[in-house]
């Protein structure tokens, strides 16, 4: 046998090299990357991590369980672990746990409840009278039940600072004038009612008497974190969600030598049932900050959202052993297709595991974390088997918001109804897929836990990003990630949106625009100020839609002045010329979840981001000034997704993408960089909301500064974040475009584009695209045409001509490398089209589809014995067979459409 073995480094990922980046990479056969890893390893990356452990307090938790009778789960035990390690974390300056008394979560029995998750045997709960319990949920006092925090007293806290809170999920969120926690004697002592009935606001006490009206009406609904923190002897601080709502003035007193109560009206010291429910609780020992507060409320939510839903088999960037052998395939990517790939191969009876990309913490990309709620598609009927479910479920779980007894709150009821039902009549021809994404989320994670109808038993192994592959006789036998471990399969399936895996592995692959060719491949290449493709202008746009010019000078039309910042060069006509290939890409950007509903919303910053300049946003700040009538939807393509809650999109000519050129270098940068990169464009978008809600430049409207005022961060989404980010923002960026593999054959704008009835170029379908061909600007130019003016470069928009339907097939050749690479990997974000057909295809509802036949491919090629997906090309009717033949469809499921028409 001819055999070669291929160690193959990441070139342009860990070296640095951007060689690889422009045009294709002609990989040799015999082409070796050896000189770049080291064993495996990266020789000189810094990222390489310690050995995993679960932290000694997560180990006292199962301990002390253990003691109690119940054995605690490792999906729980990686859950509560998570949570534990953040509190000892972060803040990095001033973490919550040191400050921590007493925490407590309901657990799946009244037992664990008890116990203190800070110190297990220390200040448990004690139980009087009647209690119930929610399994995972809430615990609820009824009859005259209540507990006692055992031997904490008030007096045992300092007088002058202390906190305490609770996270409730009450049903309905019914008001009522108990203690949710606290206790006094009638003068002096520490208690905390979440919302007063009689006043609609929260009601307190935290050494002087106690207060019924704290904050105003919009502020409380008697539901999540709630919390009060005394720092001084003055006042003390109420606190919602993480954010401070009131100062509230009240000095401090000797406290009473009671015990704390959980679930008491004790207003008079004495104590009796409440029939509130709870999730969390918990005291400390000082006061905490607002930034302690965010975290802790974060965490809470985390472990509410996750323990009473789906929970994830979790294995840290770290865990022990280094070499994992035990999977017949490895999906790379946690994102939504990576999901659907890892189910569906599950489902044809193969094991699998998924391994996050570089920087995945949580599944389901970007409909999940990255805050895409708005999805496009111009036929939502297209959108067949497993996608079709996680839409379907997706708004199943919206009607009930998760909520044990199907009440959602009093803010979402009417919307939630109607979220409930609209999945009935979503793909009848609508457009408008839109669902909030921590409800996509958790659809996600119900497919990797058994104990869902619809799961099955599918390990994700966090990791630091893919640095090298094993190539063997032209297939991958493993591949290293940055914390060191090896991960050895049979068929592998790169479902991230950088294509890190595909890259190590030596894939022949591609960056940026090729040269515009023919038909709707015209629209390639460099664009200059063409409009020919795309309804979106090229400048500026005022209120009415007319286009703005933009002086692009410091000294407006003064050329030796300089360009204002963002505009990278002057364009003259010819030079690049039109339709000429390069190697950039559209931007990137931060796709914000924001609510206007005041009780959950966590307000930006008042004080700017580090390296806020407002000189940064002259392009728009000039914008304003040529026209002070625009308004926030002027800027912003703002869609609802919930009562209160809205996706922001990018819109005119500055808005949520950062237009640079860093987001090309993030395409085939080193993961270190990538991370400087992903810092500039926080800093962008924070600093752009900084702009519009604080800074004092004159030019912004007042329409636009009220109105920006009125949105915040939403309190319910991405409150597990990546290690270190921060809380209620999103975890994952958007990439819209990076690399792409080439082929044997390449998709194109005209196989998209082809009209209805005509037999495309393949017939082999494995999934179906329904959208526009779309590009988001890659650079802002100066130009001259007699008059000065900002330009975008790079926006394509374009209708395909393929007629009433609005569909186009994607071919199975779309996700395969080229002869001589891999023939044991799929590639599908990043697959084997152009820059024009990929602007269509990026779309998720098709990655997803295309995630369920990747999974499907892979489970035949395992049975074949070859582990060849390649040669599934040359038999696609058993391939299709399979496809269409999937047992056992999940609720909502339907049988995939594979069109083999146009």
């Amino acid at each position: 046998m001819n055999r070669r073995e291929l160690l193959v480094g990441v070139a342009a990922v860990l070296a640095g090299e951007r060689g690889r980046a422009f045009g294709i990479n002609q990989r040799e056969p015999s082409e070796d990357h050896s000189d770049s890893v080291e064993n495996g390893k990266s020789g000189s990356d810094p990222a390489v991590l310690p050995d995993f452990a679960f932290e000694l307090e997560t180990e006292a938790l199962a301990d002390a369980w253990a003691a109690a009778g119940i054995t605690m789960t490792r999906r729980r035990k990686c859950t509560f672990n998570r949570g534990i390690k953040r509190l000892k974390s972060f803040p990095l300056s001033d973490p919550v746990w040191p400050c921590l008394a007493h925490l407590g979560k309901a657990g799946p029995t009244l037992g664990t409840s008890k116990i203190n998750i800070k110190s297990p045997g220390t200040f448990d709960l004690t139980q009087v009278g009647d209690v119930t319990l929610v399994a995972n949920t809430t615990v609820a006092a009824s009859g005259g039940g209540y507990f006692r925090i055992t031997g904490l007293t008030c007096s045992s806290l300092p007088p002058t600072s202390h906190a305490v809170g609770v996270f409730s999920s009450s049903p309905g969120a019914v008001a009522d004038t108990s203690s949710e926690i606290g206790a006094n004697n009638s003068t002096t002592g520490i208690t905390l009612g979440i919302w007063n009935s009689a006043a609609n606001r929260m009601a307190a006490q935290s050494g002087d008497a106690l207060v019924p009206t704290i904050g105003g009406t919009t502020d409380w609904d008697g539901q999540y974190f709630n919390a009060v923190s005394r720092g001084n002897s003055a006042n003390f601080q109420a606190y919602r969600n993480g954010r401070l709502v009131a100062n509230v003035a009240s000095l401090s007193a000797a406290l009473p030598t009671q015990e704390m109560y959980l679930l008491a009206a004790n207003n008079n010291g004495t104590p009796s049932g409440s029939t509130r429910a709870l999730s969390s609780w918990f005291v400390a020992r000082r006061n905490l900050t607002a930034a302690q507060m965010q975290e802790l409320s974060a965490v809470l939510a985390m472990w509410h959202q996750v323990m009473s839903t789906a929970e994830l088999d979790t294995y840290e960037a770290g865990y022990q052993p280094q070499s994992v052998t035990a999977y017949d395939a490895i999906v790379y990517g946690a994102t939504a297709a990576g999901v659907v790939a890892a189910r569906s191969l599950a489902r044809e009876g193969h094991s699998v595991c998924i391994v996050g990309g570089w920087r995945d913490y949580n599944v389901s990309g970007m409909p999940g974390v990255g805050g895409l709620g708005w999805t496009d598609s111009t036929a939502p009927s297209a959108i067949t088997g497993l996608a079709r479910y996680l839409i379907d479920r997706t708004h199943a779980l919206a009607g009930d918001l998760g909520w044990t007894d199907g009440t959602a709150p009093t803010e979402f009821s009417a919307v939630a109804r109607y979220l409930g039902k609209r999945a009935k009549t979503l793909l009848k021809g609508r457009s408008d897929i839109y669902f909030e994404p921590r409800h996509f989320e958790q659809a996600n994670r119900e497919l990797l836990d058994p104990s869902f109808a619809g799961g099955a038993d599918i390990p994700v192994y966090w990791s630091t990003g893919a640095v090298s592959a094993t190539v063997a006789d032209g297939q991958i036998t493993g591949f290293t990630t940055r914390d060191g471990r090896t991960f050895s399969g049979k068929v592998f399936i790169d479902c991230s949106y950088e294509m890190d895996l595909a890259y190590v592995s030596g894939c022949t692959m591609t960056v940026g625009r090729e040269k515009a060719g023919a038909g709707a491949e015209a629209a390639n290449g460099f664009r200059g100020v063409q409009t020919t493709y795309g309804t979106r202008p090229n400048q500026a746009a005022d209120h009415s839609g007319a286009a703005v010019n933009i002086d692009p000078w410091n000294t407006p039309g003064d050329p030796a002045s300089g360009l204002i910042a963002g505009v990278q060069g002057v364009f003259t006509n010819g030079t690049p010329a039109n339709g000429s290939a390069d190697g950039k890409v559209q931007s990137m950007a931060y796709r914000l979840t924001l609510t206007t509903t005041p009780a959950y919303m966590i307000p930006f910053p008042s004080t700017p981001p580090a390296g806020y300049a407002k000189s940064k946003y002259e392009i728009l700040l000039r914008l304003f000034a040529a026209d002070p009538t625009l308004v926030l939807t002027d800027i912003f393509n703002i869609q609802p997704l919930a009562a209160g809650v809205f996706d922001f999109n990018t819109k005119n000519i500055m808005s949520s993408d950062f237009v640079d050129p860093t987001s090309t270098e993030y395409a085939t940068a080193s993961y270190a960089r990538r991370e400087e990169i992903i810092a500039l464009h926080k800093s962008y978008i924070f600093g752009l909301w900084y702009l519009l809600q604080y800074d004092t430049d004159r030019r912004i409207p007042a329409a636009i500064r009220a109105s920006a005022l009125t949105y915040g961060l939403s309190a319910k989404h991405y409150v597990s974040p990546n290690w270190g980010d921060q809380p209620y923002f999103n975890s994952q960026i958007y990439v819209r475009s990076g690399r792409r593999i080439v082929g044997d054959d390449m998709l194109t704008a005209e196989d998209l584009n082809a009209k209805d009835g005509t037999r495309p170029r393949s017939t082999k379908t494995i999934a179906v695209a329904a959208y526009d061909m779309d590009s988001h600007a890659i650079e802002y130019r100066a130009y001259f045409d007699g008059t000065w003016k900002v330009v975008i470069e790079g926006n394509i928009y374009v209708t395909p001509t393929s007629g009433a339907d609005k569909k186009a097939p994607i071919p199975y050749e779309y996700m395969l490398p080229k002869t001589g690479d891999p023939s044991n990997l799929l590639c599908l974000f990043g697959g084997s089209a152009t820059n024009v057909a990929i602007s269509e295809i990026r779309m998720e509802p098709p990655f997803w589809q295309m995630g369920q036949s990747a999974g499907v491919a892979a489970a035949l090629a395992i049975e074949n014995g070859d582990n060849s997906v390649k040669n599934l090309a040359a038999n696609y009717p058993a391939l299709r067979a399979r496809l269409l033949g999937v047992k056992s469809l999940l609720p909502g499921e339907t049988t995939l459409s594979l069109p083999t028409v146009n």
